[in-house]
């Protein structure tokens, strides 16, 4: 019996039963879209942990999301986060493959990252907050501490600190703060850009 492909067929059925896609529960599990489409086409090395933080989106563990006998779970039953991107998901209708080009990501960081200081620490999760919140966008975190290693590794620098107290699965998540901090000019440019 091939495990992972029976994992991956209930996996799909409960995406077509709550009319879910692979961006959704990429956003819901904390793991990359990538990771969820490797699980369904049953390739690529997948962990034990993305298993689980993907069962746990239905209120499930990796055992029983993969087991055909576990009966699949009411809408009522499923986690509150997953109730409300399905009302997301069936208001927003299906997504639409982002081009980064006019998403504009990093100037929207620029206009997000320019109130805080030098001395002020932030999550990633914060920063994706934000953006959601500001820009009316549907990030995941990951995506963000992506663009804090590359685009401004320059500017923003993890650091010792980790939060106390992490309820969540995981590995507790580091603070990061600004090295240099945003310029009056570089704010102003990024809001042009983007016409806020």
């Amino acid at each position: 019996m091939n495990v992972l492909a029976q994992y991956a067929s209930i996996l799909n059925k409960c995406l077509k039963k709550f009319g879910l896609e692979t961006l959704d529960i990429a956003f819901l599990s904390k793991t990359s879209r990538k990771s969820i489409e490797a699980v369904l086409a049953q390739n690529g090395s997948v962990t034990l942990e993305s298993l689980e933080a993907i069962a746990q989106v239905f209120g499930l563990h990796y055992y029983e999301l993969g087991n055909p006998d576990t009966k699949t779970p009411k809408v009522s039953e499923l986690p509150d986060a997953t109730i409300k991107r399905i009302k997301f998901r069936k208001k927003q209708g299906p997504s639409t493959p982002i081009n980064y080009q006019t998403l504009d990501l990093n100037e929207k960081m620029v206009v997000v990252l320019a109130q805080y200081s030098t001395t002020d620490q932030f999550l990633g999760q914060e920063i994706a907050q934000s953006l959601n919140e500001r820009f009316n966008l549907e990030l995941p975190v990951s995506q963000i501490l992506d663009r804090f290693n590359k685009a401004f590794k320059d500017q923003v620098v993890k650091t010792e600190n980790q939060v106390v107290h992490h309820q969540e699965r995981g590995p507790k998540p580091y603070y990061y703060r600004l090295s240099i901090p945003i310029t009056q000019e570089r704010l102003e440019q990024a809001k042009k850009k983007i016409g806020v």
